[in-house]
Formats: C-alpha cells, sequence, structure tokens
C-alpha cells in the first residue's frame, strides 16, 4: 500500500495534535509541476491516440477535481493512503483547493518549468537547464483543453 505524502502526514500530526502546519509550501512557490508524465518520441510518433487519450483522461479528472466536492475527492484517494482517515483526507483536499494548489489544465507554463528547474538546481541536483520546448511538448494539452472545454 502507498504511504502517506507530506501534506497528508502533516495533517495527520496535526489532527493527532502531533505537531502544526507552519507554512504551506505551494502557496509559498507559486505554481510547479510537481507531477509530470513523459513518453518516449518513438510512442508519440508510433501511438498518437494512446498519448492524446491519456492527456484527455488526465485533463478529465483535473476538471473533476475543480467541481468535486472536498469528501468526494477523499473518497476517491482513501485507497492511497490507506493509514489516512476520510477527515484528514478531506482537510487535505480543502486546504489544496483553498491554496489553489491543483493546476486547472495538463499545459505547463515557461514559468512553472522555470520554478521547478529552480527547485531541482538549489538541491544541487541540475547540471544544466534545459529550454521549456526542448522537452515539453504541450501540442497534445492544448488540443485536449480545445476539444474538451
Amino acid at each position: 500500500m502507498g504511504r502517506p505524502g507530506p501534506k497528508t502526514l502533516a495533517s495527520q500530526f496535526q489532527s493527532q495534535g502531533k505537531g502544526h502546519i507552519l507554512a504551506n509550501m505551494g502557496l509559498e512557490s507559486g505554481e510547479v509541476p510537481y507531477t509530470t508524465f513523459m513518453v518516449r518520441q518513438e510512442t508519440i510518433e508510433k501511438d498518437a491516440k494512446f498519448v492524446a487519450a491519456f492527456v484527455r483522461a488526465i485533463y478529465k479528472a483535473q476538471k473533476w477535481v475543480q467541481t468535486a466536492s472536498d469528501t468526494e475527492i477523499a473518497e476517491a484517494m482513501q485507497a492511497y493512503f490507506p493509514d489516512a482517515d476520510l477527515a484528514t483526507l478531506a482537510a487535505v483536499a480543502k486546504s489544496y483547493r483553498a491554496t489553489d494548489s491543483w493546476a486547472k489544465d495538463p499545459i505547463m507554463t515557461e514559468d512553472s518549468f522555470t520554478r521547478l528547474q529552480d527547485i531541482i538546481d538549489g538541491a544541487g541536483e541540475l547540471t544544466a537547464r534545459v529550454a521549456l520546448p526542448d522537452l515539453v511538448d504541450n501540442s497534445f494539452a492544448q488540443a485536449v483543453v480545445k476539444e474538451v472545454g
């Protein structure tokens, strides 16, 4: 089974009286693409329909998160965080919503990509910066956003 994520674990500690959340790093940092999906160019060339369907599913999930209640989101997350109760997960969903922490679409922006590289660079793990267009193909995301609305 999965382990609790940092926000879920922090919320559990707080609800158990074992700690306090002092700052929200997502709120402090601005938009950062902390979850990304990668695919080889050869896969795009061989099976573009699959790639488009995957991106469409991600976008539909993002749209669902925007309209679902905190409890509905918590219920959807519960299988991935078996050690967290529903109330904690709902509190995490509420916090993420309040701080606008969930991306609204799958399009990666130049600003968010730069922030991600800043974080990796600050950790001493980035040997060279990469330009967004050299690594990111937003064409599938842009097409899906236009198609789905």
